[in-house]
């Protein structure tokens, strides 16, 4: 204790103080959540990937005989590879689809008025009646079909640096969380109760048991959601593949 304050008894606060200083904390903690809210949602999915790994990273480290860092380290690393690569074999289909759905409408405009001159130079068949095209002009019609379309292909470009740049900020907070999990995986060192640790002395036993129970209850919920994923995959792609969608 530093001399200076030897002997002298900080007065008890009164309920009325405790009260003051119970809601300036309530009020700056929820100042904080506010200020960082956008940091909620990437911290808590890096703590769900990190519950999600721990048991694959115990069952390594108890049949490959490594360290806990490194089995962690091994499945992260894993799981950054293939991330990768279902995101770049994504982004190309992505790509692919954008540059041909170009390509249409450019030849759809500049083969507009030969599509429409074509429409037009024979008669339309409508039940008993007969509309003669060729005495139509559909001049403005084609004029006004192509000043749409141009447009929308002039604001393809801004279309396409928008989702480039939406895609860079995604891939930086999917790195973030990913580097989150991996550091709260890996302090961890094997103990499961660490990845979230509450104490409150003289209601440990109440924590544990409830953390007991909540543990159940979650791996309950995520094994069915597990099902209904799995089988959702299977059946759409049973459906889509026996009509011969192309959608891999």
């Amino acid at each position: 204790m530093n001399p200076e304050f030897a002997g002298k008894a900080s007065p008890r606060w009164n309920n009325t103080t405790k009260t003051i200083i119970t809601l300036i904390l309530a009020v700056l903690v929820l100042l904080l959540i506010y200020r960082f809210k956008y940091l909620i949602s990437p911290v808590l999915i890096a703590v769900l990937i990190s519950y999600l790994f721990h048991p694959i990273a115990t069952f390594i480290t108890q049949h490959v005989r490594i360290s806990w860092k490194l089995a962690t380290a091994l499945l992260y690393l894993i799981f950054v590879a293939v991330l990768i690569a279902l995101i770049t074999w994504g982004g190309i289909t992505v790509v692919n689809e954008v540059q041909n759905l170009i390509k249409f409408v450019e030849n759809l405009v500049v083969n507009l008025p030969k599509i429409v001159s074509d429409f037009l130079s024979r008669p339309l068949m409508i039940g008993p009646f007969t509309i003669d095209l060729p005495h139509l002009d559909l001049t403005v019609l084609s004029t006004w079909l192509q000043g749409i379309v141009q447009p929308v292909i002039t604001r393809a470009a801004d279309l396409i640096g928008s989702i480039a740049t939406g895609a860079a900020s995604l891939l930086t907070w999917i790195g973030f969380t990913i580097l989150v999990s991996y550091f709260i995986s890996a302090e961890t060192n094997g103990n499961g109760s660490k990845l979230i640790s509450i104490n409150f002395p003289g209601y440990q036993d109440d924590l544990v048991r409830m953390g007991t129970q909540l543990e159940r209850i979650w791996n309950s919920f995520l094994r069915g959601q597990l099902i209904v994923v799995t089988i959702t995959i299977a059946w759409y792609s049973l459906m889509l593949g026996s009509l011969g969608v192309s959608f891999f």
